[in-house]
């Protein structure tokens, strides 16, 4: 039984990371494409755009983690759920900045 609770606590951790991986990537290719990402009627910056990653990805990791309905753990997936988002946000971010830096 503790193998499958593993995978299950495995399995809510990396969908959250799945959706970070997919946000940077668009934010990536947009800004290195030459586009900028609109919201609305305002053009955000790569960055203004990860931070709104980041913001989806904490809103998707606690309703991911409150679904499971499993107390036990909890602190711990969304912990690694968070930590993982913001490592691939941080790549993504040195992966901007020099296009940031050119202008």
């Amino acid at each position: 039984m503790e193998h499958v609770d593993g995978r299950r606590r495995w399995g809510s951790i990396l969908l959250v990371w799945a959706v970070a991986l997919a946000g940077a990537v668009s934010v990536v290719a947009f800004e290195l494409g030459g586009a900028h990402v609109q919201f609305g009627t305002h053009s955000l910056g790569g960055y203004d755009a990860l931070v709104a990653v980041l913001a989806i990805c904490v809103l998707v990791g606690l309703i991911v983690e409150l679904a499971t309905r499993r107390p036990a753990g909890f602190v711990f997936r969304l912990t690694t759920s968070l930590a993982g988002v913001v490592a691939v946000l941080l790549l993504a971010a040195i992966v901007l900045l020099p296009a940031f830096l050119a202008g």
